[in-house]
């Protein structure tokens, strides 16, 4: 009798372990449809049900010098989102597009071998509207539905920041597909983000700062037609220009900038493909610099008929020197 005693306890034990199993599949504990605030301790999966579809925030504070780290997964454990830095002093700092009852799990935990504990809170967001010309003053964060009326290229920028802000834009899509992102493109830690968009379609602006709780600056979008840049072409510029390069032949470009005054050129460089949104690279002052030529040159392989955003930016605002891009294939 005594060893069937057993045997059914063991068999007991057995049946609630595997139960508790399959409660962390789907996210163990569950939080609040409506959102709150929790504390995390260490690695934990939460089951999260919106009880509204729209967009949701999922924040960490008071982490006490760790590193936390959010992830937004499906129940296949599919990464929708992630973050690890994205808010204040080293905290998370998620924005997302939920569905009303689909069920998600959100895991909790610290990145760069950290440990300790910080607040959670989940809340939802109402979404203002960004319309084209439009000037908006973003007070710490916001977030902002934008629907182009003409496609083309299209660019937001942040500008007026107060002293101890650092404005951060993510462009996405309602899938929360990031089509582009940018901190400090428009110089002086003020966002400048460009973008090819079509009519009609709906994007999602989310703007930040990533320090300073006492913060605000401005947020613009506008429409822009870059000037077309050809092959041997000398364009000068002084502070920020865009322009629009479509190669004939698929092969190797090189991207060379001079100085007018034979100083080196303190040139902030970027390349996207157009059609794709895609940053193929930024930032000259990495690259090879010649002395005998005084200038910045670096060689791209691009592909025939795609056209593709080149932004020229120098790195001082005040800056009265005057910058030639030329475009050569050797």
């Amino acid at each position: 009798m005594r060893k069937k005693i057993i045997i059914c306890m063991a068999g007991f034990l057995l049946i609630l372990l595997l139960a508790s199993c399959n409660a962390d599949v789907v996210g163990n504990p569950v939080l609040p449809s409506e959102g709150g605030t929790l504390r995390v301790n260490e690695h934990t999966e939460f089951q999260f049900t919106p009880n509204a579809t729209g967009f949701w925030a999922f924040q960490t504070s008071n982490n006490a010098g760790s590193v936390p780290y959010l992830a937004l997964m499906d129940l296949n454990y599919n990464i929708i989102a992630s973050d690890s830095y994205g808010g204040q002093d080293n905290n998370s700092h998620l924005i997302v597009h939920l569905t009303s009852g689909t069920n998600y799990i959100i895991s909790a935990g610290f990145s760069h071998g950290s440990f300790g504990r910080y607040t959670l809170s989940i809340e939802r967001i109402d979404v203002s509207t960004l319309t084209s010309g439009e000037s908006i003053r973003v007070l710490e964060r916001g977030i902002y539905k934008f629907i182009p009326e003409t496609t083309g290229i299209w660019v937001f920028e942040t500008t007026e920041r107060s002293i101890n802000s650092d404005p951060h834009l993510t462009l996405m899509d309602l899938e929360n597909n990031i089509i582009s992102f940018d901190d400090d493109g428009a110089g002086d830690l003020n966002a400048y983000l460009v973008a090819h968009l079509t009519a009609g379609e709906q994007y999602v602006i989310l703007a930040k700062n990533l320090r300073g709780q006492y913060s605000d600056f401005i947020l613009s979008a506008e429409k822009i037609n870059p000037q077309t840049i050809n092959i041997g072409d000398e364009i000068r510029f002084e502070t920020r220009s865009i322009y629009l390069f479509t190669p004939a032949v698929t092969g190797i470009y090189s991207f060379e900038i001079t100085s007018a005054n034979g100083e080196y050129p303190d040139v902030r460089l970027g390349l996207i493909d157009l059609i794709n949104n895609e940053l193929i690279d930024i930032d000259f002052r990495t690259y090879q610099f010649d002395d005998s030529l005084g200038a910045v040159r670096h060689g791209y392989n691009l592909t025939a008929n795609t056209a593709y955003i080149i932004l020229a930016q120098t790195y001082s605002d005040d800056s009265q020197d005057r910058y030639i891009l030329k475009i050569t294939q050797p």
